[in-house]
């Protein structure tokens, strides 16, 4: 085989190594994130928690306006990159409900030690204004049932968990018919049963 056949098989075989482990890193998030072992599922989690009127993180403590409209938990991880893939949706949700009187709060996911730098990371994000709730090590997820990010819990007016799961399916995906969270929202908004009120999650775990 001449040089120039090396070189191009050696580019050929590259190329391929390389396409295989996008085609890998990306099909890991093609998939649902799957439930932790010992963690209960979200729809217990609906039938036992109470109506919650503080939010407790490491940052100080979120009220929660109950008695009014519905309350959007959005969990956020300054390391995973589906939580910022996802900002956009949660920048329309803000600006479509929040006049409305729908509150949002964002829950920022990160490992012990972390919390002041991932307080950093989300506000270089320039979010709109929200509550915000440092949650090192996953207390407020688990609780939840949450356990990936970008994830959100709706509450309804009374404080009520309404809907448990991810935004949209797969990463990318901004497909309107699998808009699980703006499809809830809506649904509590106009007093509406919710469709689909436990979906899986797609992202990253949390850590």
């Amino acid at each position: 085989m001449s040089a120039n056949g090396k070189t191009a098989l050696a580019i050929a075989c590259w190329a391929g190594l390389v396409c295989a482990s996008f085609w890998q890193y990306d099909a890991s998030y093609l998939l649902p994130v799957s439930r932790p072992a010992g963690a209960a599922l979200p729809q217990q989690q609906q039938n036992k928690l109470a109506p919650a009127a503080f939010l407790k993180g490491v940052s100080g403590t979120a009220a929660l306006q109950l008695g009014r409209q519905p309350i959007l938990l959005n969990f956020w991880n300054p390391n995973c990159i589906c939580s910022q893939l996802n900002e956009p949706v949660v920048r329309s949700l803000v600006k479509t409900y929040a006049p409305d009187g729908v509150q949002f709060v964002t829950i920022v996911e990160c490992s012990s030690g972390e919390s002041h730098s991932a307080l950093l990371a989300w506000n270089a994000r320039r979010m709109p204004h929200m509550a915000v709730v440092l949650d090192p090590g996953g207390k407020i997820a688990r609780q939840m049932g949450v356990w990936a990010t970008p994830g959100a819990v709706l509450l309804n007016a009374q404080g009520r968990v309404a809907y448990t799961g991810g935004y949209n399916i797969a990463r990318f995906c901004h497909a309107l018919s699998t808009s699980w969270v703006a499809i809830a929202l809506r649904a509590l908004v106009q007093h509406k049963p919710i469709p689909h009120p436990v979906t899986p999650y797609y992202g990253c775990r949390i850590p």
